[in-house]
């Protein structure tokens, strides 16, 4: 009775262990799934936390029905999967560009991740492990007074967008029904082409007179800089025709769904270690059937007492060997 209890434990604690190992590197997208509900005389209370890597998906409706009964009955649960769009996937993915994604702000296609009707409150927050920095912006203004006509206005650029002054200040011109001043500015203001950033920006400082127009040209910073190439502005020979008409992009698909080479291999790790903890898991199993259905067979009580050790020795195995994994990758990645 007692060698039962300390098996049924032992194996218990390996399960655990085993499942909290297997979610150790789905840490991208953190979540929070808090839901209050009373039907009748039932009320369903849930607080959970979810992890999930970039490319994994999710429904609200999957995540109440794998809620016990005993912490949501299941009259509640029928009544909460009857929300609209609560069954519909979201998946969770990140432009390694730009950082952007949709676990902090849902993407316009998302389904809706709050609800408030009939009785229930539900809130599915998430947020990025790594949440993608704001980029700067660069504020510029431009004023022309002359004979033809006199304008201002001001206009922002995101960091890593494409200034061209003399665009700018035509358009400045075209806009304000200014088209003589506009044709005079292609003499008067440098066709000078500028990649944004916080340099660049804050040494955009110009001023003239040409054709009887004067003109200035001024831009400051604001905002954290990703640190992208900009450089001090300089005079190009670049065409405002030849900046418009850009070939089109081509993106070929990525089957690996991974950019990122670090990432990747914890992706190919963790599946791994899925696959070895369940084969480790199954051995245990059948090791205590065996010990268990002996019946004073002591060939049989050996043979399950040698599965389950070894299972046991499989598993601290597996756990080591992340253990030593996550401690080269944080220190080489």
């Amino acid at each position: 009775m007692h060698k039962n209890i300390v098996i049924s434990f032992l194996f218990s604690l390996l399960l655990s262990i085993f499942w909290g190992a297997g979610t150790v590197f789905a840490a991208d997208c953190n979540c929070q799934l808090q839901v209050g509900a009373t039907i009748g005389a039932d009320s369903c209370n849930i607080d959970k936390s979810f992890s999930y890597s970039w490319g994994e998906s999710v429904s609200l409706q999957d995540l109440i029905l794998a809620v016990p009964a005993a912490e949501c009955p299941q009259n509640v649960q029928g009544n909460i999967v009857l929300l609209p769009d609560i069954d519909n996937q979201t998946q969770f993915t990140r432009d390694e560009a730009t950082g952007e994604n949709n676990c902090d702000n849902p993407a316009p296609n998302d389904p809706p991740r709050q609800y408030q009707q009939n009785g229930i409150n539900l809130n599915f927050a998430c947020s990025a492990a790594n949440p993608a920095a704001q980029p700067g912006q660069c504020a510029c203004s431009a004023n022309v007074d002359g004979l033809l006509c006199t304008a201002s206005a001001q206009h922002t650029f995101a960091e890593g967008e494409q200034l061209n002054l003399r665009q700018f200040v035509s358009s400045l011109l075209t806009n304000n029904g200014c088209n003589l001043a506009a044709s005079a500015a292609e003499s008067f203001v440098p066709d000078q082409n500028v990649v944004v950033d916080a340099t660049s920006c804050n040494s955009v400082n110009l001023s003239g007179s040409e054709v009887g127009h004067t003109y200035s040209v001024q831009c400051s910073y604001s905002g954290q800089s990703s640190g992208a190439a900009g450089g001090t502005p300089t005079l190009t020979n670049v065409q405002p025709d030849k900046i418009e008409n850009k070939l089109p992009e081509v993106e070929l698909p990525n089957p690996l769904k991974e950019v990122n080479l670090n990432r990747l291999i914890g992706r190919i790790i963790k599946e791994a270690m899925g696959i070895l903890g369940s084969i480790t898991l199954v051995v245990f199993i059948y090791g205590g059937y065996l010990f268990l259905t002996a019946a004073g067979n002591e060939e049989k009580v050996k043979k399950g007492g040698r599965a389950m050790a070894y299972a046991a020795v499989g598993i601290f195995i597996i756990l080591t060997s992340y253990v030593i994994l996550n401690t080269i990758f944080r220190a080489v990645f």
